[in-house]
């Protein structure tokens, strides 16, 4: 339960690091519909760019999966943690052995509770960016064709 906000920090960084990316392949494909549209580049590089703008997409998207994935994973560990330490709470020996050890791993308790709910935020988050990058990554993909599309009409 100590860990629970190394953990948290970890989920972060996975899903600050897929957000840039996103961001990142999002300004290169607005760049290639520019140029584009402006026949700055043919259709073969434009393809050829696009493909390595899709593929960086979907490696960030996974990114974000895996974080996903990964703060799920910490929940459930940590459900199963704290149901451990309620039983070890619970046991009349403990209690009557010294109860400020006892309030004090309640107290602990329930502060990794609130760890544990800003963990099942964050993973919500993160799954909805997730969401977001998908839909993004489709509509792009639309984009994308009708402008090619638009471009074999112009030369037609």
């Amino acid at each position: 339960l100590q860990d629970l906000d190394g953990d948290i920090s970890n989920l972060d960084l996975a899903g600050a690091a897929a957000r840039t990316s996103l961001q990142c392949y999002d300004r290169q494909f607005n760049q290639l519909v520019a140029a584009i549209r402006a026949r700055q580049i043919d259709r073969q590089s434009a393809a050829a760019r696009y493909s390595e703008i899709s593929s960086g997409r979907e490696e960030a998207i996974a990114i974000l999966g895996n974080a996903a994935q990964y703060g799920r994973n910490l929940d459930q560990q940590y459900e199963q943690a704290f149901m451990n330490e309620e039983q070890n709470l619970a046991k009349p020996a403990q209690q009557a052995a010294g109860k400020p050890k006892v309030a004090a791993k309640r107290k602990n308790l329930e502060n990794a509770r609130s760890r544990k709910q800003a963990l099942a935020q964050r993973t919500r988050v993160i799954e909805q960016q997730k969401s977001e990058a998908q839909e993004a990554s489709a509509r792009q993909t639309r984009e994308i064709n009708e402008v090619m599309a638009n471009l074999e009409d112009i030369r037609a």
